[in-house]
């Protein structure tokens, strides 16, 4: 689990990401993330995603690969994670693949 420093927690902090934020798309992700003095996330994932358990099985998977890539790659920005149609039903070795692959492309 990532440490709670790492959260963006306020819905101000949420929205000043979503509204001056780059976006980049996957077929499961997106994210969106602006360039900071730290690092900081947050995940969203909506209701129609599923029930409360997998909502939150899915934002713990997003967490582990994310907590992976800050130990090789720490990069000074505030990222936010969205769940796409579809990505319910994607594997972890898919969400791993494909967030990685966005998070590749960070400067």
């Amino acid at each position: 689990m990532l440490p709670r420093e790492f959260s963006l927690r306020t819905s101000q902090d949420f929205r000043r990401v979503f509204k001056t934020g780059k976006r980049r798309a996957g077929s499961f992700l997106q994210i969106t993330f602006i360039p900071e003095k730290a690092f900081r996330m947050g995940v969203v994932v909506t209701k129609a995603f599923g029930s409360a358990p997998k909502r939150n099985q899915f934002r713990r998977r997003v967490k582990a690969i994310v907590r992976e890539w800050l130990q090789a790659d720490p990069k000074p920005i505030h990222l936010v994670v969205r769940s796409r149609a579809g990505s319910e039903k994607a594997s972890y070795q898919e969400l791993n693949t494909e967030l990685l692959s966005l998070l590749e492309g960070i400067k």
